[in-house]
């Protein structure tokens, strides 16, 4: 479906795969960085635990923990599970949601979790619904920092004049845009639920991608454009 986005203009709030694609489709890409990342050290013995939980990429990388023990493997999307791949790990359960409510329940329902010890590397920022839903239903969660998010000094302002939509990705995406006098008033495109949480709490009202990965996106692009 080549070019079926000629002539929309969007920003996006991380540089990665997804621009390269919205290029291939006649999209003006424009980025504008609006976070980098540093790792925390994350020393700990995995073979302590019945599943190791990745809600993102960067956690799996930026953790860097042996994934070849005894441990299943849980993953929230299936770009976070090619990342487990990716470092030759074994992934043993992907949510059909790509959000972590679902993950959580997707683990419940695969056998009890009634006592099972669950390790969590995380976001400093990642909001504590997985680890909640989890030692709700009886599960020993130990979450981890493995990485923060920190805002970079300035967001270039030629970036943003003249975009269509906003791209965010993560909730700490959206206040670091906020935080760096980004314009709120363009319209913005949400990943998933709590990145749309987020700008709601901030008086936008997003459009949110039906699942959380690039054709996710993509296809709500196409709907934006055809709605204009």
């Amino acid at each position: 479906m080549s070019g079926t986005l000629s002539g929309l203009t969007v920003l996006l709030t991380r540089d990665g795969e997804l621009a390269g694609e919205l290029c291939d489709l006649g999209v003006a890409v424009r980025v504008a960085e609006v976070l980098r990342y540093e790792a925390v050290a994350c020393e700990i013995d995995t073979s302590e635990f019945d599943w190791i939980v990745f809600t993102s990429r960067r956690a799996v990388a930026y953790s860097d923990l042996p994934l070849h023990g005894r441990s299943k493997v849980a993953c929230v999307g299936p770009a976070t599970a090619q990342a487990v791949l990716d470092q030759g790990g074994v992934v043993d359960l992907v949510p059909d949601r790509h959000d972590a409510a679902a993950l959580a329940q997707a683990m419940i329902d695969d056998g009890p979790v009634v006592g099972r010890r669950v390790l969590f590397p995380a976001s400093e920022q990642a909001l504590p619904t997985l680890s909640e839903l989890l030692e709700s239903a009886g599960a020993l969660v130990t979450r981890v920092t493995a990485y923060r998010p920190v805002p970079v000094d300035r967001l270039d302002p030629e970036a943003t004049a003249g975009a269509d939509v906003v791209v965010f990705m993560a909730p700490s995406a959206v206040a670091a845009f906020k935080e760096l006098g980004g314009d709120l008033t363009i319209p913005a495109l949400a990943i998933g639920p709590t990145t749309a949480a987020a700008l709601v709490e901030r008086g936008v009202s997003p459009m949110v991608a039906s699942t959380a990965d690039r054709p996710g996106l993509i296809e709500a692009l196409r709907d934006f454009k055809e709605r204009r």
